[in-house]
């Protein structure tokens, strides 16, 4: 049996700590006092992500308390999230010019935040366990992992960078069931790892014949994903992707195999002159044209240039990219130019602005121009999610940042890839933008649509020599597993390279050096179960915690709760509310996402609010109200759209993805927030 509830004792708090750093270091880490190069060369830490959640789970057995083990996980995880993205301190510091103290309280700031949205999980997994007398082993570690998977779409659009599941990439035989599962079922299986192995610290786990069942079921679960694994990796079809990543074009091409010769310009334009055009455009031009040059000279078929490096912004309605600014040939030049991917900026026109947006003035596009030889623009792959408070501020910050922070871009809309022809073969291309790599419904809508290969752009120059560029290579190698598409990557200040579809990486450049990088890919893909499914296993366990914790918060010893008359009327003023917001979105029909982010938003404010005004034992009906009404219109007005996302991977900024994502995470942010935040009255 569970222990009653005590403090900790400072070893327990010291195996927390320990937990949480094994945990950081769980995924690359780098820093330039140790090399460019991740200080595990082995990539073996990965395998924290099995037993660093153990501490803390073993806390949990001595704590009755919600207060408690929401704190307690957010310690754990605020740290382990520092360690992997600490590299933002590189960007704040040199690149903000913050001062080195308040860029680490910002850090701490925002890890803190995404500790306390995904600590919620485990407060939630407890009031589940205990309401259907579950074991917290099980419940606990699968409530953690469903807000992992909603860090996918909210807050903010979305932030999951350092997610459990990308422990795992560096772990071959780990890595391939994200073929099957995709980057947050590993999450979840190495979730249940954790509690699988605390199960066996709990006293009374073998007298239950449920809690064997679930033993049993979660055993076979791992040790399917451990077969699996050596499956693929040791299997023909890997040995003949390797043999082909090694063999020289022509060998390939007599096996039978496609090859395409790609050129990866890595500038290593340096971020402060990146940042002044109008002082450096020509430079910055000229150093890419000879890099162009060389690239052609070396036979390359197709040419990529990094994120935003072509120094011009060119209208959205453009056909053509001049030839003076794109290789700066003149009439005597015998070199014939490829088609190429160009990382640059399309401005919107002010009727394109209006169109997607009435009150959105004319912003600028992060786009991939896709050219033929004669630099016609066959194509623009547009950054579809943006960096929120780099590249876009969320609501309700960006009335204010966007009159102090100039420059914030427009998203784009997912496209289909482009059929292009390369040397002598026509090859399906789709191209994505730099932070679109950590989000793997967009290169699975992509690969529903037929893609053959992904082209990524990207600029890591902002975070210096730390763990942010080789953390990012790894995201495209999770990608690549998931769609069973190779992936080809060129960054400013590098990593470039490509990965084949089992996630190992090849012909790597070394960072801040300049070079035309040429590159021989194979186009050999595989069908993935994930693709097919998507994220089906993380969505049916989200939408199955949702049922039970609604559930156990509206009923008691079998019996529904009766609400207070205070609760009814706070409930028909917040379902009226909700109706009117909701009915704007749908009556006004702007294309812009970020419209139902922020509706959305102002829904989660006032759940937020109505959890302060009754903080009562009594659940809240008010709450139900409000969500079943919510849920209600989500799921009719957007039921095509949300299963077309998975059955045709249509794109993450349909209004009703967003609209139900966002809905379950503020109704469980409010829950914590009445269970924990806001102690319960008697």
């Amino acid at each position: 049996m569970f222990m009653k509830d005590q403090r900790l004792s400072g070893l327990r708090w010291l195996s927390l700590f320990l937990g949480a750093i094994c945990l950081g270091f769980s995924q690359p880490f780098v820093h330039e006092t140790f090399g460019e190069k991740p200080i595990d060369s082995s990539g073996l830490t990965g395998l924290f992500a099995l037993v660093g959640w153990l501490p803390l789970l073993l806390t949990f057995k001595q704590s009755t308390s919600l207060k408690q083990i929401f704190w307690r996980s957010v310690f754990v995880i605020t740290i382990q999230r520092s360690i992997v993205m600490y590299w933002l301190l590189v960007a704040m510091s040199v690149f903000g010019g913050i001062p080195l103290p308040i860029a680490i309280f910002f850090l701490l700031l925002l890890t803190g935040f995404l500790a306390c949205f995904t600590a919620g999980g485990f407060v939630v997994g407890k009031i589940i366990a205990d309401r259907f007398n579950w074991p917290l082993w099980l419940c606990l570690p699968t409530g953690f992992a469903c807000m992992e998977f909603l860090l996918n779409f909210a807050p903010a659009g979305g932030y999951p960078w350092g997610n459990v599941g990308m422990s795992f990439v560096t772990i071959p035989i780990l890595l391939q069931g994200a073929a099957v599962v995709g980057v947050y079922g590993l999450a979840w299986l190495g979730m249940m790892c954790n509690g699988f192995i605390a199960s066996w610290f709990e006293e009374d786990a073998f007298e239950r014949s449920g809690h064997r069942s679930f033993q049993i079921i979660i055993a076979v679960g791992l040790v399917t994903w451990l077969a699996y694994g050596l499956t693929q990796t040791y299997s023909p079809r890997k040995t003949h992707v390797d043999a082909a990543a090694q063999s020289e074009t022509l060998s390939n091409q007599e096996q039978g195999n496609r090859v395409v010769r790609i050129g990866l310009l890595q500038g290593n334009i340096d971020q402060g002159i990146k940042n002044k055009v109008a002082l450096y455009g020509s430079e910055i031009r000229d150093r890419f044209h000879a890099l162009q040059n060389q690239a052609i000279d070396d036979g390359a078929e197709l040419i990529v240039w990094p994120e935003a490096s072509l120094p011009y912004r060119f209208s959205s309605e453009a056909k053509q990219l001049p030839a003076k600014k794109v290789n700066g040939w003149d009439e005597s030049s015998t070199r014939v130019m490829p088609p190429a991917l160009i990382g640059g900026l399309a401005k919107q026109t002010p009727a394109e602005a209006r169109e997607r947006n009435p009150h959105q003035k004319p912003s600028k596009y992060n786009t991939i121009f896709v050219t033929d030889s004669n630099l016609n623009i066959l194509k623009r792959f547009d950054k579809s999610h943006l960096v929120p408070f780099g590249e876009f501020t969320p609501w309700p910050a960006s009335w204010i940042a966007g009159k102090l922070v100039p420059g914030m871009l427009a998203s784009g809309m997912l496209e289909d890839p482009i059929n292009l022809t390369i040397g002598d073969d026509e090859v399906r291309v789709a191209g994505t933008v730099c932070y679109e790599g950590i989000f793997p419904e967009i290169t699975r809508h992509y690969t529903k649509r037929g893609a053959e290969l992904f082209v990524n752009v990207t600029n890591d120059g902002w975070y210096g020599v730390s763990s942010a560029a080789t953390q990012h290579l790894y995201m495209y190698a999770m990608r690549a597993v998931e769609s069973g598409r190779p992936v080809v990557r060129v960054a400013n200040t590098g990593i470039s390279g490509w990965v084949d579809i089992y996630g190992e990486l090849h012909d790597l450049t070394p960072m801040y050096e300049t070079l035309a990088h040429i590159v021989d890919v194979p186009i050999i893909t595989r069908d993935t179960m994930y693709t097919t499914l998507g994220d089906v296993i993380p969505l049916t366990l989200l939408l199955l915690y949702w049922i039970l914790w609604t559930w156990a918060l509206l009923t008691k010893n079998g019996r529904w709760l009766r609400a207070t008359h205070r609760q009814r009327k706070v409930s028909l003023l917040l379902v009226l509310l909700v109706a009117l917001i909701f009915a704007s979105h749908f009556i006004v029909q702007w294309s812009d996402p970020a419209t139902a982010k922020r509706q959305m938003g102002a829904i989660a404010l006032w759940w937020l609010a109505i959890a302060n005004l009754e903080p009562t034992r009594r659940k809240r009906l008010a709450f139900l109200f409000s969500t079943l009404l919510v849920l209600g219109l989500t799921l009719a007005s957007g039921t095509s759209n949300i299963v077309s996302s998975f059955t045709q991977g249509a794109p993450i900024n349909m209004s009703a993805a967003w609209l139900l994502a966002l809905l379950i995470s503020s109704a469980i942010l409010v829950g914590i927030v009445s269970k924990v935040i806001v102690p319960a009255r008697s």
